[in-house]
């Protein structure tokens, strides 16, 4: 793993913004991590091929080219622990920046909702208030939810949204229990 990606990674906990460095820190880290996993494939390959020499050695009585293959599938699997030790590491550092631009992310949005907020209250009560309306049937039901949209970082939008609510609040039936319940499905 390159040593200022892990540095530039320490001095972000002191930071409160991802940088585009920061980025490209991570970009260089998943490289990293994807010649680690092209690299794990091939000693996966070597492994499978010297225990396949072995066998193949034993069955033909050549007990000391035999041992050659299984030492060198030691050696293989050795190297393959070590790798995926590294691997483990870097994904940990991946993830932990990750998750950093999560919370960054985060921060901005409470951020945001608190400066809407302020404004909320700072504004006059009648922009305070909403009403929503719906027209009850004298036939059937209706049924609505409401739906609010408030700006946050970077474009986005936050949605609120009440339960859905139906109208009017009655059953179709009177009520009844056990075999009185009879009805047909439409």
């Amino acid at each position: 793993m390159c040593l200022s990606c892990i540095q530039h990674t320490m001095s972000l906990r002191r930071r409160s913004r991802v940088t585009e460095q920061d980025l490209k820190d991570v970009l260089e880290m998943k490289r990293e991590r994807d010649m680690l996993q092209q690299r794990r494939q091939n000693i996966e390959q070597n492994i499978e091929k010297e225990r396949e020499l072995a066998k193949k050695s034993i069955q033909d009585g050549m007990k000391e080219k035999a041992l050659q293959h299984t030492k060198e599938m030691q050696d293989q699997r050795q190297r393959l622990t070590r790798l995926e030790e590294r691997l483990a590491k870097l994904e940990d550092k991946i993830l932990e920046i990750d998750l950093y631009k999560i919370e960054a992310e985060a921060e901005d949005i409470v951020k945001k909702v608190k400066e809407n907020r302020q404004k909320w209250n700072d504004s006059n009560e009648e922009e305070n208030v909403w009403q929503a309306v719906v027209k009850i049937t004298n036939k059937g039901w209706s049924c609505f939810f409401i739906e609010m949209m408030f700006e946050a970082p970077k474009g986005q939008y936050v949605a609120f949204t009440t339960e859905v609510n139906i109208v009017p609040d009655t059953f179709p039936s009177e009520h009844c229990e056990d075999w009185e319940c009879k009805g047909t499905l439409v």
